[in-house]
């Protein structure tokens, strides 16, 4: 971030200067036409990275490590806040929590029991004693292929490592995904060929991709809460944060860096933050983006039904992600559900949800597709057009037919893996849902409001039942 201090101008504020940069290195060059103003404004107003929700986590760390400055904390503006030899705790948060800082915390700050290569490696061995699918990804790969060397190859910096033992002190499901996420990605990148330096890259970033999750408010990532527009564009910004962190280190950039930077990007475009498409992703990028999901998905340990994340794989392995990460999770997934137990599901009230989804295509038909034509300028209606298709299309691929729920579900029986995989089909058609809304609301905020622009109002309508389906 000094670096970027140093461009700029007499009197320019610190946070206009984050803004330009990002702007000029990170968006202009590949940017798709979308209109990230708004998200980039927001981005600036972080300014240093040290925003008020890292600083507390940081300073209520210092009730429970010993965190000590190393060197004088300065604000930007030149006033010394703390002095070297200083130890942190909570009652630091009000004296730093109103000012920019010259440097980040974590150049200023040392910790005790920091985390280090052996916390990591520590944490990788304990997660094949809880996730059983981790141990079937070791054992499809060859003898002299380990996960956990990989893990061990991990380059971590004082900085880096500061970060990450906030993380394991705040928020241990973050870091246990952290982890999990490199382990992933360790297993994909033996299965895509990568040579030695590639597989330790892509596991570093599957570490540190999610990080930037400390600098957004934690009453946000409670799962319950439905988040508005503006709240859910703290989380569009994540990638950002440790892309902005990593480039300043060699060690990381740009292979490592740009992986974080494009692991919520999506091959059709859907993404964020800059919504690239197909070969404007890296390698490295596409790989982690199929690990971190399953990753993701997988949050529930021995728990987790692997027939949810297969059909998710399924439904998006053709126009989202990446065809070949996919195809050597789905072989480890099918070996994994094949010794258990497909759970009980109510045909009946499988039969109801499936008509759901039937209904709801039939009221696009009959109430929206209509009146396409008078509204083929309307990019948000045309958006949303394409993407129902696309749904229709891989869901009927999938096995369903929405002319024929009856039918469909007479031949199950309760108990049947033909039933949780198609229970596992609505799940996933609520969560694209979900999607949708989201991203309309991300690429067009001006839908929030009513207007007199008739394609807009549809896609109000449309959203407004959405809600209600994902709602029920």
């Amino acid at each position: 971030m000094r670096k970027l201090y140093r461009k700029l101008s007499p009197g320019q504020n610190p946070s206009e200067g984050v803004s330009n940069f990002v702007e000029e290195n990170v968006i202009a060059p590949r940017s798709r036409g979308y209109n990230f103003s708004n998200y980039f404004y927001f981005f600036a107003m972080q300014a240093d990275l040290d925003d008020a929700h890292y600083k507390k986590h940081v300073t209520d760390t210092g009730e429970t490590r010993e965190i000590v400055v190393c060197r004088d904390i300065y604000s930007y503006g030149g006033v010394k806040l703390l002095s070297a030899g200083a130890r942190i705790n909570s009652a630091m948060y009000e004296r730093i929590v109103n000012h920019k800082l010259r440097s980040r915390l974590e150049e200023s700050l040392s910790v005790a029991n920091a985390v280090s290569r052996e916390t990591l490696l520590e944490c990788a061995r304990q997660r094949f004693d809880r996730l059983p699918l981790l141990v079937r990804m070791q054992e499809a790969l060859k003898p002299a292929q380990s996960i956990l060397k990989v893990i061990e190859q991990i380059p971590l910096n004082q900085q880096l490592a500061f970060k990450l033992t906030i993380a394991q002190e705040k928020m241990p499901a973050l870091f246990e995904h952290s982890v999990e996420s490199a382990m992933f990605s360790a297993f994909l990148g033996f299965k895509a060929d990568l040579d030695q330096t590639q597989l330790v890259q892509l596991a570093t970033a599957g570490l540190f991709h999610d990080l930037g999750e400390l600098h957004i408010d934690p009453a946000l990532m409670d799962r319950k809460r439905t988040l508005t527009v503006d709240e859910r564009k703290h989380f569009y910004v994540h990638p950002l944060s440790m892309y902005m962190l990593l480039k300043e280190f060699k060690e990381y950039y740009p292979a490592v860096s740009t992986a974080v930077l494009e692991h919520h990007e999506r091959l059709d475009g859907s993404g964020y933050p800059r919504g690239l498409k197909q070969d404007e992703l890296g390698r490295l990028g596409r790989i982690l983006a199929v690990a971190e999901l399953v990753a993701s998905l997988y949050r529930g340990g021995e728990n987790t039904e692997l027939t949810r994340i297969e059909t998710t794989l399924k439904l998006n392995m053709r126009h989202q992600l990446d065809g070949a990460a996919v195809s050597h999770m789905l072989e480890v997934l099918d070996a994994a559900g094949a010794e258990g137990q497909a759970r009980k599901v109510s045909v009946d009230q499988l039969r109801i949800t499936l008509q759901k989804m039937a209904d709801f295509f039939a009221d696009w038909n009959a109430r929206f597709l209509p009146q396409l034509d008078a509204h083929r300028d309307n990019e948000a209606l045309m958006f949303l057009s394409v993407n129902i298709h696309m749904l229709r299309h891989v869901l009927e691929d999938a096995g369903f037919n929405g002319q024929a729920v009856g039918q469909l579900t007479d031949v199950l029986e309760d108990h049947s893996a033909e039933a949780l995989e198609l229970e596992s089909l609505y799940q996933e058609f609520v969560w694209k849902m979900r999607d949708m809304v989201n991203e309309l609301g991300r690429r067009w905020p001006e839908l929030e409001q009513p207007s007199h622009d008739g394609g807009n109002e549809l896609v109000r309508d449309w959203v407004k039942r959405a809600q209600e389906l994902i709602s029920g």
